[in-house]
Order: structure tokens, then C-alpha cells, then sequence
């Protein structure tokens, strides 16, 4: 879930009112307490320097969470609700787009992930990209058979070929940004369509995301 989408809950149901600024200075906070993780986690290479921001993201996770509660607990009126709202848009969006790539970086370095993934804001990412695999799985799938309709039931032999019927062809790849695995023999899905996954790096490492176990 998108911190902006997290936010906006605690501004649902506030009845009356609240000094404009005060909002706007929180939500510079919560822009600079994510500017500051993704800086500690850009210096991850290792086991070690994991080991160093974990106890930096430790900290920032707990000032997003006073910044959160100070804004749930203040009283907008539906204009100023509306105008924080989009003021979350324009300054959290980019600072938490950052911090995603690099929670997704961090977890493909060996040794580097299990300093970090216990730590709440990193753990809730993490959960994320792991959702966000299969949801792009389903669209795969959904993209590969409309290619197979169009083809006389004939799978494609890469999973590149589906790319026209794509609008967002960043689907070709896994959250993590690796090309999503593919087998056009489809022998998980028993030969109906070709099979795509990506391998998870939580855990230990093995898991797969397939497209033989997601809901289409």
C-alpha cells in the first residue's frame, strides 16, 4: 500500500477544523523522514552496511509513525482535507517511489535482507512487491491468451511477443526489475497457457510466484 494511501485513511472522518500549515508542515516531516531512509538504505552493500541502516530506518520508522498520528489526530474541514490530500501527491509520491526501488534493490543482495525485513516500514514493502508480482502475473496471463485467441491457440514462444497487448509493457518485469521467468510448455498450468513466475528473494530465497497459482 502507497504511504499517500495510508495517510489519506486518517484524514476520513475528521469533522471541523485545523490550521492549514500545521498539515502542510507534517507532511513535510513525513517527505523528510522517507528522504533520509532511502538515503540509508542507498549506501546498502552488504550484510553490514545492512546491518548500519537498520538502525537508522528503526528511528525514521518511528517518527513516520508520530507524524501519522499527529495528523490523524486533527480536525479537517472538507477543503483543507482535499488540499492535503493533494499536497500528499505532489510531495510524498516521488520520495516514496524512491524508497520502494530501493527496499526492491536491497532485497536482491545477498546476506543484505534479513538485517532489514524485520523493520516495519521495510517488511510492509516488502509484502507489497510481493502482491504487486502478482498482479502483474494476472495481467500476463490475461495478455498471453489474448495473444493466443489472436493466433489460433498457439502460445507465444517468448514472453516479449505478448508485449502488444500490454499498455504497460514495465509488466514484462518483475517488481524487482529482473525479467519475470518463462516456460511456454505451461507444464504448472497443465499445458493451457505458458507458465511465468519470479522467484521471491524473502525467505529463503526459493520461492516462486507463479501465474499457476494466482486468481485470474
Amino acid at each position: 500500500m502507497r504511504a499517500i494511501y495510508v495517510i489519506s485513511l486518517l484524514f476520513l472522518g475528521t469533522p471541523v477544523f485545523a490550521d492549514e500549515p500545521e498539515i502542510d508542515t507534517l507532511i513535510k516531516k513525513m517527505a523528510g523522514s522517507y528522504d533520509r531512509a532511502v538515503v540509508s538504505l542507498r549506501v546498502v552493500k552488504d550484510q553490514k552496511t545492512a546491518e548500519a541502516a537498520a538502525n537508522s530506518l528503526k528511528e525514521f520508522g518511528k517518527e513516520r509513525e508520530q507524524i501519522m498520528r499527529s495528523i490523524g489526530s486533527l480536525n479537517l474541514k472538507p477543503a483543507d482535507r482535499q488540499a492535503a490530500q493533494e499536497n500528499l501527491d505532489k510531495i510524498i509520491t516521488p520520495v516514496a517511489r524512491d524508497f520502494d526501488a530501493e527496499v526492491a534493490r536491497v532485497s536482491l543482495i545477498p546476506l543484505a535482507l534479513g538485517p532489514l525485513q524485520g523493520i516495519g516500514m521495510v517488511k510492509d514493502k516488502l509484502s507489497l512487491i510481493e502482491e504487486q508480482t502478482r498482479i502483474r502475473l494476472r495481467t500476463l496471463t490475461t495478455a498471453m491468451k489474448a495473444f493466443m485467441i489472436k493466433n489460433d491457440g498457439d502460445a507465444p514462444k517468448m514472453l516479449q511477443d505478448v508485449g502488444r497487448y500490454l499498455d504497460n509493457k514495465d509488466m514484462l518485469r518483475d517488481p524487482w526489475g529482473r525479467e519475470f521467468q518463462f516456460d511456454p510448455a505451461g507444464r504448472r498450468n497443465n499445458g493451457k497457457w505458458p507458465d511465468i513466475w519470479a522467484i521471491s528473494p524473502l525467505g529463503d530465497g526459493k520461492m516462486q510466484i507463479g501465474n499457476w497459482e494466482v486468481k485470474r
